[in-house]
């Protein structure tokens, strides 16, 4: 008979985790599925750098991505819904950003960019 497997749901209400337990052992984590990655929503290339760009997602956040050297710069934060719009202005040096949360946003490019800057 086989014996029953534990198995644990991190956030249930956002599949963030599901993790899977050794029989009879339940302090033993045997494996973690992670939930599925968050959607891209919007996407914006930065006007003087076409290796830079702004990925607005359904999770409420934006990643600024450098396609060259494949690394996220920034994670910015502030919406409560999923993004439905980014526009990017090299000439007053600004990203505004819309969400479904009704809510507009604005950063400025050159902290944005900057690697590992968090603006919220």
């Amino acid at each position: 008979m086989p014996v029953p497997m534990l198995a644990e749901i991190d956030k249930p209400n956002q599949l963030q985790a599901l993790k899977l337990h050794v029989p009879l052992q339940p302090d033993k984590l045997m494996t973690t599925f992670a939930g599925a990655p968050p959607t891209a929503t919007v996407l914006s290339f930065l006007p003087k750098d076409n290796n830079i760009i702004a990925i607005g997602l359904d999770d409420s956040t934006i990643r600024i991505y450098n396609i060259h050297q494949d690394e996220i710069l920034s994670k910015l934060e502030g919406h409560n819904q999923k993004i439905t719009s980014i526009a990017i202005s090299s000439e007053l040096d600004v990203l505004v950003s819309a969400g479904a949360d009704c809510q507009d946003s604005v950063a400025r490019m050159r902290m944005v960019v900057a690697k590992g800057s968090q603006i919220t």
